[in-house]
This record gives C-alpha cells, sequence and structure tokens, in this order.
C-alpha cells in the first residue's frame, strides 16, 4: 500500500493534465511502470521461496522424527523446556505445570499453498487426571490476502478439573492461551515455533528460572538479616 489517496491515483493513470504537468506525468507513468515490474518480480520472489521452504520442511522431517525418539527417552522434557523458558514460564500457573507434566510430544507443522500459509502446534497427551484428549492442536492460518485465523481443538475436560474455568480469566495461563483464537498473530505462538520446537534442548538446559527466582530471593533475606 503505498497510501496515496485513490483518487489521485486515478489522476496519474488517467494522464490528467490539471494535476501534473507533462513531464512530471510523464515520470510518474514511468515510474509506475517499473513498479508493476518490481512487484511482479517480488511475487515470483515469494513463489521460490515457498518451494524452497517445502523442500527443507520435508528434508528436516526425518531428523525431527529422531530427535523425539531421543526426547522420549528424557523424564519431563518438555515440562523443564515451558517452565525453563523466559517467556513461556511466566505464563505457566502451578496447575499448568501438573497438566504440562504429562506433555509427550510437541510438534509444528508448517504449510504452505491452497491459497494460505500457516502452521499447527500439536500437543501430544499421555493420560492424565485433567482432560481426555490424547491430542490438542492449534492452528494459525493466513489466507493469502486475508487476516490471521486461528482455531483450537475442543479440550473434552474432566469433572471439576477446567483449567480455563477456575481462575481470573485476566490472569496469565497457558491453557487459556491455548483455547483463545481471537488473537492468532500472538507472541506465544511464535514463540514455540520459532524457538522452542527450533531448538528445545537450549531451553531444557538452561538453569530454572522459578528456582532462580527463589534462591535470589533467599539471598536478598540473608542480606537484609
Amino acid at each position: 500500500m503505498s497510501g496515496e489517496p485513490a483518487s489521485k491515483k486515478q489522476k496519474v493513470e488517467d494522464g490528467v493534465k490539471d494535476t501534473f504537468d507533462e513531464a512530471t506525468q510523464k515520470s510518474l507513468e514511468a515510474l509506475d511502470q517499473v513498479q508493476g515490474e518490481l512487484d511482479a518480480l517480488n511475487e515470483k520472489a515469494s513463489a521460490e521461496i515457498i518451494e524452497i521452504e517445502k523442500k527443507y520442511i520435508h528434508l528436516r522431517e526425518p531428523f525431527f522424527v529422531d530427535r523425539q525418539k531421543l526426547i522420549a527417552k528424557i523424564p519431563n522434557f518438555w515440562i523443564t523446556v515451558f517452565t525453563n523458558h523466559p517467556i513461556l514460564n511466566q505464563l505457566l500457573t502451578e496447575e499448568d505445570e501438573e497438566a504440562l507434566h504429562y506433555l509427550s510430544t510437541l510438534n509444528v507443522v508448517e504449510e504452505f499453498g491452497d491459497g494460505k500459509n500457516g502452521f499447527k502446534i500439536k500437543f501430544s497427551f499421555d493420560t492424565n487426571p485433567f482432560f481426555n484428549n490424547s491430542e490438542i492442536v492449534k492452528e494459525i492460518i493466513t489466507p493469502n490476502n486475508g487476516e490471521p485465523q486461528a482455531s483450537c481443538t475442543k479440550i473434552d475436560w474432566k469433572p471439576n478439573k477446567d483449567l480455563t474455568q477456575t481462575k481470573d480469566r485476566n490472569a496469565p495461563s497457558f491453557f487459556l492461551w491455548l483455547v483463545d483464537v481471537s488473537e492468532p498473530g500472538d507472541e506465544i505462538a511464535e514463540v514455540l515455533k520459532d524457538e522452542v520446537w527450533v531448538n528445545p534442548v537450549q531451553f531444557f538446559l538452561m538453569p530454572d528460572l522459578a528456582g532462580d527466582t527463589e534462591d535470589s530471593d533467599v539471598e536478598e533475606d540473608d542480606l537484609q538479616e
């Protein structure tokens, strides 16, 4: 979008003489032609980039499979990643952490083509006391020339275990974020896709943020004494 009023654009296209002098009009017409060629080149580049992305998504897939097999051998891997991540950590309530102890697999699937681009975040859970779902999927899709749209699997909560109903809906909560589809372009989805999914090991190996906070509180108390 150029920000130029539509009426003025029309005058440029129609060669209206009372808006620009002849030399300016010719320059604008030539400029419009060059801009059209640039736009066409950008569209071609976007199409080629998508094809490259598709190629490397396919090439990375077996490595993701191998990675998950190894992750499955490490106790409490994903809950540790979540609690160690500086942004996700701020989202977790005590109840969220209890439920996320049952998270066995996190998978991000990027999708291109068919007039839309986007990704799915798939959370697989072991049998747990909170809900009956074995998999919960949050999908973020951006149609071509459209606004992002979000959807989420309906969570089949067990009696009196609905983590979205037992707390202040204005307070941070992972499961409130998960079921909220009103802001599809939010930071948490991007963090999961671009940071946690890309390299979860770095967050697993980070110091426990909650533990660090408690330690610092103890140190401050000691100093005050």
